[in-house]
């Protein structure tokens, strides 16, 4: 999948049954740009891309990973929501993901469901 590697991806279960964040790390490899511009996942009707801006949550329409540079997806920064969840998440669960970049291509993945204080403590 090009110069692009997803690692440490999770979800925090939600206190909520319709939505939930995903955490990841992408490290581009390669020496060009690339950008995550789609998520889709057949556990949620959407996948957005958000990023956290003075305490808001805000939609994003691209996130873009600099050449031969790590961009961390965590909480309170960029991640991912789920929108409109066909099941309730709990701890022990997993969820597929189809994430799209603009050079890199389609990559699909699936990722743990864990409580919050694993979830954060498997991004470090």
């Amino acid at each position: 999948m090009g110069g692009i590697a997803i690692s440490r991806a999770v979800f925090w279960a939600p206190a909520g049954p319709m939505e939930a964040p995903a955490f990841l790390r992408l490290d581009n490899r390669g020496p060009a740009a690339d950008s995550l511009i789609a998520v889709a996942s057949p556990d949620a009707d959407s996948v957005s891309l958000h990023t956290v801006t003075a305490g808001r949550m805000e939609p994003l329409s691209a996130i873009v990973l600099p050449g031969g540079r790590r961009v961390r997806l965590a909480p309170g920064q960029y991640h991912l929501m789920l929108e409109g969840l066909h099941r309730q998440l709990a701890s022990g669960d997993t969820v597929t993901l189809e994430l799209r970049f603009a050079v890199a291509g389609s990559v699909r993945l699936r990722a743990p469901v864990l409580r919050y204080s694993e979830a954060v403590g498997a991004l470090r």
